[in-house]
């Protein structure tokens, strides 16, 4: 079911909110302003000091909260309520390139909000507002690290401002070159920006207890993830290629206790593998996710296809091989030459859907090794400076028992006395080394993956019967790796 948002007023135009120059890109519903701010990491405050500063900020219902030190140059020997100030939201969505320079643009939102400040001086509506700041950087944080003691709360300043007074401006649209540059050769469009994340650093000086991302890491990393918008419906479900839309626990149980490929799987593992990849998951009108795949790719020459799976009560409706054909037929990835996928019970399936085995012989894998059983065993200089060591002592202390002269101590009488001395020693070195080399046992070869080879001509579509629910039940919606 879709959440209904709430009607809200239209943004009051006031003598200097009013837009005069591109009036036409005005945006007057309440809600782009929300989404704007939503969207910011950081507004720049201007008051008429001069001072301009970028700021952390809070939006909670229609008042923004920003912070900052007792001594902040914002408000430094003034009440808040003296202070009026100018605050700016810009978002770019990318560059618009022309033909010529003068046209040259960007995709933006922006947002300018005038009014005079308030202190906060209720310390439970200023807790509320820093643990406000912190959500709404990374939401759901605050309830994953300390809050502010009562020392920090002092000497921290935190002030409100309506968001009665303000004007959105946006820009969504391609170049507007002049007529008599229309025929100029120069290449014109739009180059699209992206937000997104890359792996998390755990702290390297006081390291943690446990470097795994928490939940606020990894909904951040998901909600900045590449994704597709799905181009092909299928009778009850939904699809959507938003990751953060994805059950993960539901996915880690089927992909480690249910599929055959992915059983070693942890859950830091599966968010690194949907981060890095375009994913497809259907949902039932309830919201329960039922199937689920991902395709990595270059973008340009190769796709992966991974990881689908459509759990047991849904098979044999034809919501894996609609879900596959989002992914592999997606016009984003339309000109591929080469898509490819592992399985090991599918293979007819997948042959329906233009797949083929790839000729013998010229796929080759390297397989991750096996993780270490123990303490690593320690290096061949250091096993053979300790036999030396061990050696000579034990033949000095011999050497002096005996008759003091090396020479003329007898083999049969060193033989017996070195090797019980050598073997306790020896032994716990030698055998950690020794004993994988000689009982490892390889890995049974897998079936050659299969690919769907698009040789530059066009492919003809699925029939209708094969999205809309054609097709055999089985195992075919189990089978990438």
């Amino acid at each position: 079911m879709e959440n209904k948002q709430p009607s809200l007023a239209p943004l009051s135009p006031t003598p200097r909110s009013t837009l005069h120059r591109g009036a036409a890109r005005a945006v007057s519903e309440r809600r782009a302003l929300y989404d704007l701010l939503d969207a910011c990491l950081v507004v720049h405050v201007a008051s008429p000091a001069p001072v301009v500063l970028p700021m952390a900020f809070a939006r909670v219902g229609d008042t923004l909260y920003l912070h900052g030190a007792i001594g902040n140059a914002l408000l430094r020997g003034a009440r808040a309520e003296d202070v009026e100030v100018c605050v700016n939201a810009t978002v770019v969505d990318g560059m618009v390139l022309a033909r010529s320079a003068l046209h040259h643009s960007m995709n933006y939102r922006s947002a300018v909000i005038f009014g005079r400040l308030r202190e906060v001086e209720d310390e439970d509506e200023k807790r509320s507002a820093l643990d406000g700041v912190v959500d709404h950087v990374l939401p759901g944080r605050s309830r994953e690290c300390r809050p502010a003691n009562p020392v920090e709360l002092r000497t921290t300043r935190v002030v409100s401002l309506s968001l009665a007074e303000a004007s959105v401006k946006l820009r969504a649209a391609g170049p507007v070159d002049s007529d008599d540059d229309l025929p100029l050769p120069h290449w014109a469009g739009v180059l699209p920006f992206t937000q997104t994340t890359l792996r998390p650093l755990p702290d390297s000086v006081h390291p943690i207890p446990n470097p795994e991302p928490p939940p606020s890491v990894v909904r951040a990393r998901l909600l900045w993830a590449p994704r597709l918008e799905p181009f092909l419906e299928h009778p009850g479900v939904r699809f959507s290629g938003v990751a953060a839309e994805l059950d993960l626990p539901r996915l880690l149980g089927w992909l480690r206790d249910e599929s055959y490929w992915a059983t070693d799987i942890t859950a830091d593992r599966l968010v690194r593998a949907v981060v890095g990849s375009y994913t497809m998951a259907a949902y039932v009108p309830d919201g329960t996710m039922v199937a689920f795949g991902r395709v990595v790719t270059d973008g340009a020459t190769l796709a992966w296809l991974a990881d689908v799976f459509v759990a047991t009560p849904y098979r044999g409706r034809g919501i894996g091989r609609a879900l596959v054909a989002n992914l592999v037929d997606h016009p984003e990835l339309a000109g591929l030459r080469r898509t490819m996928l592992g399985t090991r019970d599918a293979h007819a399936l997948y042959a329906s859907m233009g797949f083929a085995p790839t000729p013998s012989g010229i796929m080759m894998q390297r397989p991750r090794p096996p993780p270490p059983a123990g303490a690593p065993p320690p290096p061949p200089v250091l096993v053979a400076v300790l036999v030396f060591v061990v050696v000579r002592v034990r033949v000095r202390v011999l050497v002096r028992v005996h008759v003091l002269v090396p020479v003329l101590v007898p083999v049969p009488v060193l033989v017996p006395v070195l090797v019980p001395a050598l073997v306790p020693v020896l032994v716990p070195v030698l055998v950690p080394v020794l004993v994988p080399v000689l009982v490892h046992e390889r890995e049974p070869p897998r079936p050659p993956p299969v690919s769907r080879i698009d040789v530059g001509s066009p492919r003809a579509p699925l029939p209708a019967r094969d999205v809309a629910g054609g097709g055999r039940p089985g195992p075919g919606c189990r089978g990438p790796v």
